[in-house]
């Protein structure tokens, strides 16, 4: 009995009972204060009772008019209600409304359905009500667990559910249809879901051609954009145009074709768009060059038209990166003018081996006629001094002869694997007191496997001859560094930086603070006999015999100089894998990694990319972004603690400097790792990057790089501890 049968019930009773127990209270108390006769008494009783049936009678008859009239009010406001139900859900538009439960069994049983479910199903209701699977078995194969999965959180949790289901009708049609669903608990414990299902195939068609086009003009890698054709701001443009530009489409949003070629005034624009808004052109086509969110620039070609869209007139704008075909140029007349300079290189040579060679010849015979002299004379004879300085000037010139040889690739060496530290290393003494007491000589080696097969003789002599051109560039007090690393570039690095080979690499690099040069001047320094210095202070010959050793053992050398920033030289040697005659300096371990979290930032996605599965294929969990913004975001809502920040210096929206001082206000114990495409003492110079920080210079090889990751790691852990 539920609870609204026991209150009508009591809604008849009770009344009843009231009056019943007045009734005989109130008769039989009149009747005694009456104080009638027995006989009297009798008969007064006998009208009472039948009284009390007559009245009792009435009562009831209308408690029972009231509650019946009540009740079918109220059946006739369901019947009234739940046709209203019926009606409004089986005129729902591509819809059908449902009430389902489970059975004991756990099957799923409809009971209840709006004739909806035969045009979005093609099965009648009384077929569906009878059989659920009927309309379940339609349900894609891998969708029918996750609807499964959903019923069983919605019984768990009491939550409402919705999904979107592809189905397969009888007749073979695909549709999509959109279920939303609400649980209830009825008071026998059941648990009835009521719920609308919506066919919303054509939505999921018009989205997936939306999806389509959307993809294929987004994933374009030429750019396209839309500005209006009355104010000129952008309304938008696809991913290759931010790509190439470095812009957002919000930051894009707020610009004009203007800013992307300031030099172009708004006047001269309009009157360059002036014929698409007259309809006297369809489109217009031109070359320029654009300019990025960094200040870069790079060629485009573009393609103009004014398109109307929905009764508004926009520019539709077509935009051809055309980099590479002005790179291929470029590159050509790069080749012709490189190969006209090998030519003059290798004549030059050719001549200057030939001069050292006889004059080889000639001091020949004057070191051994003056070495035959001095034996037969006294040393104290008066023609031993001058003989003496005759020597000394032969053994001069010999070394001069040394320069030739070597710039002509002649020079007879005897090579050896050598490790570049052991090296250099030893020779930093002497190198310290070749700079004198104002230039500070900072030596800075790089990791293990720094091996290459050279003549110990020959680096000497690269050494020496880099260091006393950075000495005298340096007018007063300024700095040398001389640093080492491992390098490895392949084919598509090698591509785009011309004069490098593909393979690994030792580096040498040696930088100064000094006077720097100019383009004319660096094009020009390997030349035999030319030079910057004063008449008397240099032969011509240091670089060119730099560049003849180098080019000897199969290396190349880069340099990067800017005027009254300093100059840095470059020297790469092949790297030799093993040796028996170096030590073992460990090289041959793999690299260390670890667990610790780092964030990288990089606007470079090729390198960030590279970067990120390096450092996490040695163990360590990655944060990368391409945005320093992005960054100070991703570390501010970071749970877990950064124990390294590894970032590009220079950045469009901000410099690493600054980004690690934002960073390291948030976790003062987060260590630090630049990294630039320019040398650091370059950074250094244009207050970039202060000294004493972590720094590494791409391009880098991978284990250089981890290894580097690990000391800076394990240096800040010991920073930590001694805190």
């Amino acid at each position: 009995m539920n609870t609204q049968t026991t209150l009508t019930i009591l809604r008849i009773v009770l009344p009843y009972i009231v009056f019943a127990g007045l009734w005989i209270f109130l008769s039989d108390t009149l009747l005694d204060i009456l104080s009638l006769d027995a006989a009297t008494h009798t008969q007064w009783s006998i009208y009472k009772g039948w009284a009390f049936v007559l009245v009792t009678a009435l009562l009831l008859w209308g408690l029972l008019t009231a509650e019946l009239g009540a009740l079918e009010r109220a059946q006739a406001a369901q019947r009234n209600s739940e046709e209203q139900l019926r009606l409004l859900g089986d005129n729902l538009p591509d819809s059908y409304v449902y009430q389902y439960t489970l059975d004991t069994d756990g099957t799923p049983r409809f009971l209840y359905l709006s004739s909806g479910v035969e045009k979005l199903h093609g099965v009648t209701v009384e077929d569906a009500l009878r059989d659920a699977a009927v309309l379940n078995s339609q349900i894609a194969p891998g969708q029918a667990p996750l609807l499964e999965t959903a019923v069983e959180d919605s019984l768990r949790n009491m939550t409402d559910f919705t999904m979107e289901l592809r189905i397969c009708r009888c007749d073979g049609q695909w549709r999509w249809m959109r279920m939303c669903s609400r649980p209830r608990r009825e008071p026998d414990g059941r648990v009835l879901w009521d719920g609308v299902a919506t066919d919303i195939t054509e939505r999921k068609q018009s989205e997936s051609e939306r999806r389509r086009l959307s993809d294929i003009i987004e994933k374009s890698l030429n750019e396209l954009y839309i500005f209006d054709s009355q104010t000129l701001s952008f309304l938008h443009a696809n991913q290759g145009a931010l790509k190439n530009l470095h812009y957002t489409l919000e930051e894009l949003k707020t610009l004009t074709p203007l800013d992307l070629k300031p030099e172009l005034s708004e006047e001269d624009f309009r009157g360059m768009i002036r014929p698409l808004l007259e309809n006297e052109l369809e489109t217009i086509t031109f070359e320029t060059v654009h300019h990025r969110a960094d200040g870069s620039l790079y060629p485009v070609d573009v393609h103009l038209q004014l398109v109307d869209a929905d009764n508004d007139r926009v520019f539709l704008a077509v935009i051809f990166d055309i980099t590479e075909r002005k790179r291929a140029e470029e590159e050509q007349r790069r080749l012709q003018a490189q190969l006209m300079q090998a030519q003059k290189m290798e004549s030059v040579g050719r001549l200057a081996g030939g001069i050292a060679h006889d004059f080889n010849n000639m001091l020949s015979v004057i070191v051994g006629r003056v070495e035959m002299a001095l034996m037969k004379i006294d040393t104290d004879h008066h023609l031993a001094t001058d003989l003496r300085e005759i020597l000394k000037a032969a053994h001069r010139s010999e070394e001069l002869t040394r320069q030739l040889l070597a710039f002509a690739r002649k020079q007879p060496n005897e090579p050896k694997v050598l490790d570049m530290n052991v090296t250099v290393g030893e020779m930093i003494k002497m190198l310290r007191r070749l700079m004198g007491e104002d230039i500070e000589l900072c030596w800075k080696p790089g990791g293990s496997g720094c091996l290459v097969k050279a003549d110990p003789s020959q680096l000497t002599q690269i050494l020496v001859n880099l260091c006393v051109n950075a000495r005298d560039a340096i007018d007063g007090v300024g700095r040398v560094i001389i640093e080492t690393a491992t390098m490895a570039f392949d084919d598509n690095y090698c591509s785009t930086h011309s004069g490098l080979s593909p393979g690994e690499f030792v580096q040498l690099t040696v930088s100064d603070s000094g006077c720097g040069m100019d383009k004319e001047t660096v094009d020009r320094i390997f030349e035999p006999f030319f030079t910057t210095k004063e008449i008397g202070k240099g032969t011509g010959l240091g670089l060119a015999t730099v560049y003849g050793i180098v080019s000897q053992n199969n290396g190349f050398i880069s340099v990067h100089s800017t005027p009254e920033q300093g100059t840095t030289f470059s020297i790469y040697l092949p790297r030799e894998k093993s040796g028996e005659s170096a030590p073992n300096d460990g090289s041959s371990r793999a690299p260390e990694g670890g667990n610790e979290t780092i964030l990288l930032v990089e606007d470079e996605p090729a390198v960030l990319e590279i970067g990120r599965v390096l450092l996490e294929s040695l163990g360590f969990r990655v944060i990368s972004t391409g945005d320093p913004l992005e960054a100070i975001r991703l570390t501010k809502e970071s749970r877990e603690q950064i124990d390294l920040l590894i970032t590009d210096v220079i950045m469009p929206k901000m410099k690493g400097s600054e980004l690690a001082r934002n960073l390291q206000s948030l976790h003062p114990h987060l260590a630090c790792l630049f990294m630039s495409g320019y040398p650091a003492d370059v950074i250094g110079s244009r207050g970039v990057l202060e000294e004493g920080v972590h720094f590494i210079q791409k391009p880098f090889s991978l284990r250089g790089f981890t290894a580097k990751v690990r000391e800076v790691l394990d240096q800040g852990r010991v920073t930590k501890t001694v805190k």
